[in-house]
C-alpha cells in the first residue's frame, strides 16, 4: 500500500531525528522534566508535556503528509531514538503527550454474549482506525487531536515492530490489567495488529519482556489477549516456544479468541501440537463447544500422523 510506504519512509525520519535528539539531550532536561512529571503523577500542560506544540487542525488529505511530518519530529523531540524499541518510560511520555481523552470511553459488545469478533466488526460506512490513519479520509474521528493521537500511535507501532516487535507488551501492559474494553485499547489493538504484519526481523525477548507477553496471554482484556496471541509468533518462531505460549489459552474463555489459538496451533504442523490441541478439546467439550471437538479430532488425527522431526 502506498499510504504506509509513506510511513515507513516517515519512520526512518523519525529514527534520524531521534539521532539529533539523544545527541543534544545532554544540553537539555526535557526528558528528566518529563520523567518527573509522570513519577509525580502530574497532568499540567506545561510539566507533563516538557514540550509545547501548535494546536492541530484537522488532518486532510492533502495535508496528511506534513502532518505526519510535524508528529515524528514532535516525538523525536519526547523520546529521542528508541533503542530496540520504547521502554515503558517512553511509553508513559507518549501518553502524557497524546492519550486523547476519548480513549478511555468504555466499548460494549454489539451483541450481548457475543465473542470478540463481533466488537472488531466495523458498523457500515465506517472504515478501521488504521485505514483512516493510512488515508487520511477520516469517517468518525474528527476531532483534530485525536487525528493526531491515531497518527503517532501508528508511527510508534511502526517503529516497534521495525526493531523487532520484542517491546511491544510495554505500549499496552498497564491497559491489559483491566477487564474493560475501551476505544483506547481499540485503537492500541489496531496499530499493532496492522504494524506487526510487516515484520521483516525478529528480535529475541529479554527475560523481562517474555514475562510481559505473557501477562498479555492472561489479561483479563480480551482485545489484548488475542493481540498477544496474533503477534507472538514474530518475535518467536520455535516450535516448542511457540506450543508452550499457545498452552497459555488453554482456558479461554472467548470462543473467536480460542478458535484463533487453535488454528495457529495446527499451523505447527508437529505431532506435539496434537496433545495441545487434545488439552484446548477437553475445555472445550466440558463448555459445550461440540463443533470445535468435532473439528479438533480430526486435527489431532492428522498431527499424529505426521513424522517426528530430527532433533
Amino acid at each position: 500500500m502506498k499510504q504506509k510506504s509513506i510511513v515507513l519512509l516517515l519512520l526512518s525520519a523519525f529514527l534520524l531525528l531521534g539521532c539529533k535528539k539523544n545527541h543534544e539531550e545532554s544540553q537539555s532536561s526535557t526528558g528528566d522534566k518529563a520523567e518527573q512529571a509522570i513519577a509525580a503523577g502530574s497532568h499540567d500542560s506545561t510539566t507533563s508535556k516538557g514540550l509545547s506544540y501548535p494546536s492541530p487542525s484537522p488532518v486532510e488529505q492533502s495535508s496528511l503528509g506534513e502532518t505526519r511530518k510535524r508528529i515524528a519530529s514532535a516525538l523525536a523531540q519526547l523520546i529521542g531514538k528508541p533503542q530496540g524499541g520504547l521502554s515503558l518510560r517512553e511509553w508513559r511520555i507518549v501518553k502524557e503527550h497524546y492519550w486523547h481523552p476519548s480513549f478511555d470511553g468504555r466499548l460494549a459488545a454489539r451483541s450481548p454474549g457475543s465473542g470478540i469478533r463481533n466488537l472488531l466488526t466495523l458498523p457500515p460506512g465506517i472504515e478501521s482506525p488504521v485505514t483512516q490513519v493510512l488515508t487520511g479520509k477520516f469517517t468518525d474521528i474528527t476531532d483534530p487531536s485525536e487525528q493526531e493521537a491515531l497518527l503517532a500511535y501508528h508511527l510508534l507501532a511502526m517503529v516497534t515492530a521495525g526493531s523487532g516487535g520484542a517491546s511491544m507488551p510495554a505500549a499496552v501492559i498497564e491497559n491489559a490489567q483491566r477487564a474493560e474494553v475501551t476505544k483506547g485499547d481499540l485503537i492500541l489493538f489496531e496499530v499493532f495488529n496492522d504494524a506487526f504484519v510487516d515484520i521483516s526481523q525478529s528480535a529475541e525477548p529479554t527475560k523481562l519482556e517474555l514475562d510481559q507477553w505473557m501477562l498479555l496471554a492472561r489479561s483479563p482484556n480480551d482485545l489484548y489477549r488475542l493481540l498477544a496471541l496474533r503477534t507472538f509468533r514474530q518475535i518467536q518462531t520455535s516450535p516448542e516456544q511457540l506450543l508452550a505460549f499457545y498452552r497459555l489459552y488453554v482456558g479461554e474463555s472467548d470462543r473467536d479468541i480460542i478458535e484463533e489459538a487453535v488454528g495457529l496451533v495446527i499451523q505447527i504442523a508437529r505431532p506435539e501440537a496434537a496433545s495441545l490441541l487434545a488439552e484446548i478439546g477437553v475445555r472445550a467439550n466440558d463448555a459445550g463447544n461440540v463443533d470445535l471437538v468435532a473439528r479438533l479430532d480430526k486435527s489431532i488425527e492428522w498431527l499424529r500422523s505426521l513424522p517426528v522431526p530430527p532433533r
